[in-house]
């Protein structure tokens, strides 16, 4: 199932997006999450309660960036010029069931960094972060740290093992399944959607922009694992990053 919930339009500022327009009726779990105003309020609507926040390591600071005619309106952390350093946003709270997930969907920017040596970035669905603690991000296969565990299903982005964005589906340091997707790491600023789909229980989708780019159906998490929204961006050199995130979308149909 590609990406075909137009989040842009219905709660948001422009641009592409696809022909629904929104949660459906008859999903029973749904969430929807947006950096609101220029205050940096962060805005829920949906079923499922959230607590989206940011946090990062180093003291990121988080500001507002305005919609221009092509692109929605974002909430961006920028990192010290500190190697380790890093911004995320992300749900605290731990909740989607891969036996029950369906889709997911968020829209990232990466703007400001040196080069695409210079940031390790995460975006998706995992248990290994808490929202601030997020040691076990820096590395290209997360371990279990500081007591959590390293359920992961997202896109990765290592300088020192991808040449592109990597679809990415992991249980431990040593049990992951990576495709490449061949999409290059975009870090002009532009923002791009990136989405999570499961239509077949035990098989994950990926796609970006809209596009297929990998699917795996191995090494997944078990079904009552209960994983959190991750937006991760993280400084590999001594020089600061941005990431920047202006919605997530999940729904689970019961």
């Amino acid at each position: 199932m590609p990406p075909n919930h137009q989040l842009q339009n219905m709660f948001s500022a422009p641009p592409s997006g696809g022909a629904k327009a929104g949660p459906r009726p008859s999903i029973a779990d749904w969430s929807f999450i947006k950096m609101a105003r220029a205050d940096a309020t962060i805005q829920f609507t949906g079923v499922n309660a959230q607590n989206f926040i940011n946090g990062g390591i180093g003291a990121p600071v988080f500001s507002y960036v305005s919609s221009t005619p092509t692109e929605a309106q974002y909430y961006k952390g920028l990192t010290p010029a500190a190697a380790g350093d890093s911004a995320q946003v992300s749900d605290s709270l731990v909740k989607i069931e891969l036996n029950n997930f369906s889709y997911f969907e968020t829209r990232v920017y990466l703007p400001g960094a040196v080069s695409t040596n210079n940031i390790r970035v995460w975006i998706g669905m995992m248990d290994c972060t808490d929202g601030g603690n997020s040691g076990n991000l820096q590395t290209s296969t997360p371990p279990a740290f500081a007591g959590l565990p390293s359920n992961v299903v997202a896109f990765r982005f290592n300088p020192a093992s991808d040449s592109s964005w990597t679809c990415y589906v992991g249980t431990d340091s040593t049990h992951q399944t990576i495709v490449n997707t061949g999409v290059p790491v975009d870090i002009s600023g532009a923002g791009h959607v990136f989405a999570i789909s499961q239509t077949i229980l035990g098989t994950i989708n990926f796609f970006i922009d809209g596009v297929l780019v990998g699917a795996i159906s191995s090494n997944l998490p078990t079904g009552t694992t209960r994983l959190a929204i991750v937006n991760y961006a993280e400084a590999r050199t001594a020089n600061a990053i941005a990431l920047g995130w202006s919605f997530s979308y999940w729904e689970q149909p019961k």
